[in-house]
């Protein structure tokens, strides 16, 4: 029997492929009718937009803070019990280590999530206006595409570089 996770993946899966099995079929049938399908290799785009490589970076240096947070707070918590401190003393203890560490988690994903959302807008916003500049009805990842379609991918990236050229040029200056 499939559980539940797995026969939705199945579903999503046949409706995908029916779903691109139609579009292949509407294409045969109508070579002269103009599909509006634009593509987008995601892949490329996030390669050289630098704001998704600071955010790994940054996800990479938090992570490592609070995996030393917890060392830290293991080692405390060790020290406690070598020194035979008694079970409510420990538990007390175990309690303020794991409230701090879940605290420091939940800052770390909140803000995670906050430039994750902000990144991803700024993708969509510039797929759709590379979209409306090019007139394409329909944009997709290019790795769901076996052919056709107008390859967007340079013009998401340029609108990208120029989104955040701004925003670097925004720094307060000192006037002497």
């Amino acid at each position: 029997m499939l559980s539940t996770r797995k026969s939705i993946t199945l579903v999503s899966a046949l409706a995908i492929a029916a779903g691109g099995a139609g579009f292949m079929n509407a294409n045969a049938q109508a070579p002269d009718a103009k599909a509006k399908l634009g593509i987008v290799d995601t892949r490329v785009v996030y390669e050289k937009f630098p704001k998704i490589k600071e955010l790994q970076d940054q996800a990479q240096k938090e992570e490592e803070r609070i995996h030393k947070l917890i060392e830290r707070g293991n080692k405390e918590y060790q020290a406690a019990q070598k020194a035979n401190k008694p079970k409510a003393e420990l538990s007390a203890l175990q309690k303020r280590l794991q409230g701090e560490i879940n605290k420091e988690l939940e800052n770390y994903q909140k803000k995670f999530l906050a430039e994750q959302k902000e990144i991803l807008d700024q993708f969509d916003n510039a797929v759709k206006a590379e979209a409306k500049n090019k007139n394409l009805e329909t944009v997709l990842d290019k790795s769901t595409v076996l052919m056709g379609g107008l390859d967007i991918t340079e013009g998401v990236v340029s609108r990208l570089a120029a989104a955040t050229k701004p925003a670097a040029s925004a720094k307060p200056t000192t006037t002497k």
